[in-house]
């Protein structure tokens, strides 16, 4: 965290969480614990980890089939867990926002972008029409887009992924959430695209001083742009190191050692899986 001495952004303290079926509850999340301040934080784990189900946990994603316990899911100081469902409507979105996967699907087809960045402005602040697209078309400048103004009026097909990710990540931003969950928001772009899309991360996360959480399944990449990173295999944390140990090759768990052993080398030509 930045300043030891302040209060975290968010705290979590032995987090469970089961999904209940015609075969009984199955658990997607044991006894899990941390607190994120005004950093980022990486959760990295194959998929079925676990990973974005605490991402959705905390928002209150998760659907009515999920049973969550905790000691403690507190954002900065108020429980989530009692909190009444129109208090926590208030915090997401306003407060606490997230990035999916695939802009181009999670983006409204039938929506310019600029509507949809116009819409979220309208729901969490007071600006008339006017300034909020003033405010928006600000916000794509923001996030390194060239021609905002065109972006503004086009529809999620007609941007390239890189585009498309960095419209989505201006549009969380519009109300000035203090917390942006990041759910895999690069695996779907290339390499020059997810660079560029880190970049931008990094660098809003700068300048707002927001507390970032990014899930993702690339422990070099993740390990790479956090600050902190916690290891996650079938529900349960297992290692949490800081990013610049585990870029460096340094894990002490030996699932962590493994999933870092299997990341190709450009040194040596490597083994069979």
């Amino acid at each position: 965290m930045t300043d030891a001495n302040a209060r975290p952004l968010v705290e979590v303290e032995g987090l469970t969480i089961a999904f209940r079926s015609r075969r009984g509850a199955a658990k997607a999340v044991t006894d899990i614990s941390f607190a994120l301040g005004r950093e980022r934080l990486g959760v990295v784990g194959e998929s079925g980890a676990g990973k974005s189900t605490i991402g959705r946990a905390l928002l209150g994603l998760l659907p009515p089939s999920a049973e969550v316990s905790a000691r403690k899911l507190a954002f900065e100081g108020g429980d989530l867990l009692s909190m009444p469902p129109a208090a926590r409507r208030a915090l997401r979105g306003r407060r606490m926002a997230m990035i999916l996967q695939d802009p181009r699907h999670a983006l409204n087809p039938v929506m310019t972008v600029g509507a949809q960045i116009a819409e979220t402005l309208a729901t969490h602040t007071d600006l008339d029409t006017r300034q909020a697209e003033a405010r928006g078309i600000a916000l794509l400048a923001s996030v390194r887009i060239a021609d905002p103004e065109r972006v503004w009026r086009a529809y999620a097909h007609e941007l390239s992924g890189g585009l498309a990710q960095r419209a989505m990540i201006a549009m969380m931003l519009a109300p000035g959430p203090e917390l942006l969950v990041a759910d895999e928001a690069t695996s779907a772009l290339d390499v020059m695209a997810r660079e560029q899309v880190l970049d931008v991360l990094a660098e809003q996360q700068r300048l707002r001083g927001m507390g970032l959480l990014m899930i993702g399944h690339d422990l070099g990449l993740v390990a790479r742009f956090c600050d902190r990173v916690l290891v996650m295999r079938a529900g349960r944390i297992v290692e949490e190191a800081t990013g610049a140990a585990l870029a460096a090759g340094d894990a002490k768990d030996p699932y962590t050692r493994h999933l870092l052993a299997v990341q190709p080398r450009l040194d040596s030509a490597g083994a069979p899986l």
